[in-house]
C-alpha cells in the first residue's frame, strides 16, 4: 500500500515539475521570439539610414514615404507602432524598465537622424555616428534582455 501511494506521489510531482518546466520554456520560447523581432525592426531600419545617409538619391518624396513598406521611412515608422509591445512584453518578459527606456531612445534618434537626412542639416559622417551609438546601444539592449530570458549573461 505504501508503495503504490509512494508511486502516485512521485507521479504527480514528476508531472507538476513537467508542466512548469514546459509552461517556462514556452515563456522563454515567446520571449526570444519578441527579441528576434524587435531586433529584426531595428536591423532593418538602421540599415535603411545607413544606406540612405550614403546614398541620399535613394530617399523617397516625403508624401509617399510611409505608405511605401520598403522605404526607410516605413521602417523607422514601423519602430514607433512597436513601442507599447515593447514596454507591455517587456515587463512580462524581463520584469525590467531598461529594455523600453533604451528603446525608446534608439527610435527616438533614429527619427532624428532621418529628420537630419531629409534636411541634410549634419554631414554624412555625424549622422553615421549618431547611427553607429543607436547600433551599439541596441545591442546591449537587447543582449542584456536576452541574458534575462535565458538566466545567464550573453555576450555580444
Amino acid at each position: 500500500m505504501v508503495s503504490i501511494i509512494s508511486v502516485v506521489l512521485a507521479a504527480g510531482l514528476f508531472g507538476s515539475i513537467s508542466y512548469r518546466r514546459s509552461k517556462r520554456d514556452a515563456i522563454q520560447k515567446e520571449a526570444i521570439e519578441f527579441l528576434d523581432a524587435v531586433g529584426g525592426a531595428l536591423n532593418e531600419a538602421l540599415s535603411a539610414l545607413f544606406r540612405c545617409n550614403r546614398n541620399r538619391a535613394l530617399l523617397p518624396e516625403l508624401d509617399k514615404a510611409v505608405a511605401d513598406e520598403k522605404s526607410v521611412d516605413s521602417k523607422v515608422h514601423r519602430l514607433f507602432t512597436l513601442r507599447m509591445s515593447v514596454k507591455v512584453k517587456s515587463q512580462v518578459y524581463f520584469k525590467q524598465t531598461e529594455f523600453p527606456s533604451s528603446y525608446e531612445n534608439i527610435m527616438f534618434s533614429l527619427s532624428d537622424a532621418l529628420k537630419k537626412i531629409r534636411l541634410s542639416e549634419s554631414n554624412q559622417s555625424e549622422i553615421d555616428k549618431q547611427l553607429l551609438a543607436a547600433f551599439t546601444e541596441a545591442e546591449a539592449a537587447l543582449s542584456s534582455a536576452l541574458a534575462k530570458v535565458v538566466g545567464r549573461r550573453v555576450d555580444a
